[in-house]
């Protein structure tokens, strides 16, 4: 193995999502490209604390969906927040080739019915197959027709639950999509326009919702932008940060412009005993945030309730091998040889 060295300053995390109908998300996902590059930025908020571990997966392992239903060769290795050290759930990440996966929650999302003789994968390990096996935002789009999605089933006090989806992929090149599972059908937003994502309406009513309010020139604006938890509020401040972001003056700067825009649309810490809350309610607390830099490949994750970073230089990462190796949460180790 290379004696390649990443410095963390941080570790912890999760995404275990398993929701009904009535549940709703408070995660974003977000783009910018400027002339420091492409920059990807994310956030987890979830109703209870969370744990999590950071999967280094190297290329050649042999992999597959919860429940066995696809199994694949890693093409591309692959970085992925790991949300479960049982099933390995995942629903953020990147790979060598600097595309991005990520899944958030869609409570109004219904999936495609289910065909017989079609290759079937588990919606829960989609991020992960997603980055083993293509390079970019287009070979991701092109080979959605190729296998149908499984929804992510199980029990919530005492009653049977799916977990209502949607995805985005984000490349270097500075692409972007959008995929969701709308009233039975796949719809695809393709292109670098649609860089912002979060929770329910589904996204035309997002854009709707968005499209709205620029036109009636109150809300959009630093003075006014729409607060809350609230997954449309959070959709418009994203986009007005997005838009309006200064041009960084080096790669450093950039990431630190959208680790403010994140901090814009997070729900913060508040005391439960006061302030009463629910799985159903959006008002969640930050859990965890990660920025990718693809143009420089570095990645950094930051886990809101221990104040813990991992940095990553993802292009000194050897990612032969036939082991998935860690970062373990409760390992304080300040470096690892990766």
């Amino acid at each position: 193995m290379k004696k390649n060295l990443i410095f963390v300053l941080v570790m912890m995390s999760i995404t275990l999502i398993v929701c009904s109908e009535n549940f709703a998300g408070a995660c974003s996902v977000m783009m910018k490209t400027n002339s420091q590059g492409t920059f990807v930025g994310r956030t987890l908020e979830w109703w209870g604390p969370v744990q999590s571990r950071i999967a280094i997966i190297p290329r050649g392992f042999t992999d597959h969906d919860i429940g066995n239903n696809m199994n694949w060769t890693v093409k591309y290795g692959t970085i992925a927040i790991e949300d479960d050290q049982v099933y390995c759930y995942s629903g953020e990440g990147i790979n060598e080739k600097g595309l991005t996966a990520h899944l958030l929650t869609q409570s109004d999302s219904i999936m495609p019915k289910l065909v017989a003789n079609k290759p079937t994968l588990n919606s829960m390990s989609w991020v992960k197959y997603a980055l083993a096996n293509y390079k970019n935002v287009n070979e991701v789009i092109a080979s959605l027709q190729n296998y149908q999605i499984k929804p992510m089933e199980g029990t919530y006090q005492g009653q049977h639950i799916t977990n209502p989806l949607h995805f985005a992929v984000h490349d270097a090149s500075g692409d972007a999509a959008v995929i969701e599972f709308n009233g039975g059908k796949l719809q695809v937003f393709h292109g670098p326009q649609y860089n912002v994502m979060t929770n329910e309406p589904a996204y035309v009513e997002q854009l709707a919702n968005l499209a709205r309010i620029k036109s009636e020139k109150k809300q959009y604006s630093v003075e006014q932008l729409p607060g809350g938890s609230n997954a449309a509020n959070r959709f418009v401040r994203i986009s007005f940060n997005m838009e309006n972001m200064p041009e960084p003056k080096d790669a450093t700067q950039a990431v630190v412009y959208m680790e403010q825009s994140i901090c814009n649309i997070l729900v913060p810490t508040f005391d439960e005993k006061r302030n009463p809350k629910s799985p159903l309610s959006d008002a969640w607390e930050a859990r965890w945030r990660v920025v990718y830099d693809l143009k420089n490949m570095n990645m950094y994750f930051d886990q809101d309730e221990s104040g813990k970073r991992v940095y990553m230089k993802i292009r000194n990462i050897d990612f032969s091998g036939k082991v998935i190796r860690y970062i373990d949460p409760m390992d304080l180790r300040s470096e690892y040889n990766m």
